[in-house]
C-alpha cells in the first residue's frame, strides 16, 4: 500500500466511524490507518515492494499474508472489506472473500487504463464496487461491468497555498518506498548543486514519508544533511516550495494542486522497465499531464534520462513556462473535485460502503 492510500483508507474509516462510533476494523494498514483504530494484523510499510524482481522476493510472504487474512475471515466474517490500493495483493483478495459472500468494496482503481487492461475483465468476480479518485476511470471500468463510481481525490479539497513571504525554494519529493528513494534522492541532490545558478536560493527542503525510515534518509543525505531541511510529507515541503523535483505519482499531483512548478522523473530496476514500456499505453506518466487537455504541464524524465544535466534543463524550461501553465493547472484541480452535492471524497465513499453493507 502507498503512503497515499493509507491516508485515503484512513479518511474513510474516520467518516464509516462518524456514522458508527461502534465499528470494528482489522486487516493491513499503514501509520494513518493504524492511528485511525485500525487493528494492524501486519504493517502495511513492512510490506512495501517496488519493480518486478522485488516483487518475486515477497511473493511467498505476500501469499502467507494473504492466507492468514482469508483464515481470520472464515472465523468472524466481516460485514464488508474495504480493499485500498495494492490491487495485485488486493484483487485475488476480494474474489476469495466474494465466494463467501462478503461484500468487497476497492478504493482507488488500478491504473488498468494505462497498462494491463485484462486485470478489469475479472474485477465483476472480485469487487462489489469499485470507488475511483479520478473522473474518466468509471467510464472505462463499467465497459468491463465493474460497478464503479468516481468520489473526487481528496487532495483536491485540501490545497496548499504557498507562503507569499517564502524565500526561493527547491523541493526534493524522491517517493515514498524505500527502493524510489534509493534511486532518487541522490540524483536529486547532485541536481540541486546545479540548480542554484537557475534558483538563486540556498534553501532546500525533502519531503520525508511517513513510511520511509529516516535513518535511511540521512545516510543518503551524507554530507547534504547540513544544507537540506527534511519535512514531513509532501504538504510541508511545498507549501515552501517555488520548484519541485518529484517522483512520478501521488506527489506530482500535489504538486500540480498546489500549482508548483515542478520536474517529474521515475527510475525503476531494468526488468520492470523493459516490461512496463511494452505494456503502458498512456502518453504520459505524471497525473497532471494525464489529466490535462493540451500540451504537457510538466516534463517527465525517465529511467536513462533522469540525470542531473536534464534534470536542470527541464527545470529551467517548466520555471520559463511557469506563468503559462497556471491555467492548466487550475483546471486539473476542477475535475478532481468531488461531485455535487459532496464536498468531502471521504464522506461520499462512506455513504455509498453503508449501502453496500446494508444490501448485505
Amino acid at each position: 500500500m502507498e503512503a497515499s492510500g493509507d491516508q485515503h483508507g484512513a479518511a474513510v474509516l474516520q467518516a464509516l466511524r462518524r456514522r458508527n462510533p461502534h465499528l470494528r476494523a482489522w486487516g493491513v494498514g499503514g501509520p494513518a490507518l493504524r492511528r485511525g483504530g485500525l487493528r494492524a494484523i501486519a504493517h502495511a510499510e513492512t510490506l512495501s515492494a517496488m519493480g518486478v524482481g522485488d516483487v518475486l522476493r515477497h511473493v511467498p510472504r505476500l501469499l502467507r499474508l494473504r492466507q492468514h487474512l482469508l483464515h481470520l475471515a472464515r472465523r468472524r466474517p466481516p460485514a464488508l472489506a474495504l480493499l485500498c490500493d495494492a490491487p495485485d495483493f488486493n484483487l485475488p483478495l476480494g474474489h476469495r472473500l466474494r465466494l463467501r459472500a462478503t461484500p468487497v468494496v476497492m478504493l482507488v482503481a488500478p491504473q488498468a487504463w494505462a497498462w494491463r487492461p485484462e486485470r478489469a475483465r475479472t474485477m465483476p468476480d472480485e469487487v462489489d464496487l469499485l470507488l475511483t479518485l479520478f473522473p474518466f476511470e468509471p467510464a472505462f471500468f463499467r465497459r468491463y461491468g465493474v460497478p464503479t463510481e468516481f468520489i473526487g481525490h481528496p487532495l483536491a479539497t485540501r490545497r496548499l497555498t504557498r507562503s507569499p513571504d517564502s524565500p526561493p525554494t527547491l523541493a526534493l519529493l524522491p517517493g515514498s518506498r524505500p527502493a524510489e528513494l534509493q534511486r532518487h534522492l541522490p540524483v536529486m541532490l547532485q541536481a540541486r548543486r546545479r540548480l542554484e545558478q537557475l534558483l538563486p536560493t540556498n534553501t532546500t527542503v525533502l519531503a520525508a514519508a511517513p513510511t520511509l525510515d529516516p535513518r535511511h534518509i540521512h545516510d543518503l543525505l551524507g554530507s547534504a544533511h547540513q544544507d537540506v531541511e527534511v519535512l514531513s510529507g509532501a504538504r510541508a515541503a511545498l507549501q515552501r516550495a517555488s520548484l519541485a523535483i518529484v517522483v512520478s505519482g501521488t506527489a506530482s499531483l500535489e504538486a500540480a494542486l498546489a500549482e508548483v512548478p515542478a520536474v517529474v522523473v521515475y527510475r525503476t530496476d531494468r526488468l520492470t522497465w523493459e516490461i512496463g514500456r511494452r505494456l503502458v499505453k498512456t502518453p504520459h506518466i505524471a497525473m497532471p499531464n494525464i489529466l490535462h487537455d493540451g500540451p504537457r504541464l510538466f516534463p517527465e524524465l525517465l529511467q536513462r534520462d533522469v540525470t542531473p544535466a536534464r534534470i536542470v534543463q527541464a527545470a529551467r524550461e517548466v520555471l520559463r513556462r511557469a506563468p503559462s501553465i497556471g491555467a492548466g493547472l487550475r483546471g486539473v484541480a476542477a475535475k478532481l473535485q468531488p461531485p455535487p452535492p459532496w464536498t468531502e471524497p471521504a464522506e461520499h465513499a462512506a455513504e455509498l460502503i453503508w449501502e453496500v453493507i446494508q444490501r448485505g
